[in-house]
């Protein structure tokens, strides 16, 4: 008997909005994505994050919407001069 395995990330109502997660380097640590609370996942707290010197060196910036079924990445470059632009308008 095969058993049906529930889909990673499921289409439910709530789901419709954009997920941003930042890649950080630690150094000789490595990098990771930077845990993030769901209510500040959005591209205004993520950019404020950046900009307050919450991430001690951002390399990439993850948007998704598994809503729409997209995902886009913001490089380093990109991320470093975050200032005069959002993830928003960069990401587009």
């Amino acid at each position: 008997m095969r058993t049906r395995t529930p889909p990673l990330a499921p289409d439910e109502p709530g789901d419709e909005g954009t997920v941003y997660i930042v890649l950080n380097d630690f150094g000789p640590l490595g990098q990771a994505y930077v845990e993030t609370d769901a209510a500040e996942a959005d591209d205004a707290a993520i950019v404020s994050k950046i900009l307050n010197g919450e991430y001690s060196n951002p390399v990439r910036v993850v948007a998704f919407n598994t809503a729409k079924n997209w995902i886009h990445f913001v490089g380093p470059m990109t991320v470093s001069g975050v200032g005069a632009n959002t993830i928003k308008q960069i990401v587009g």
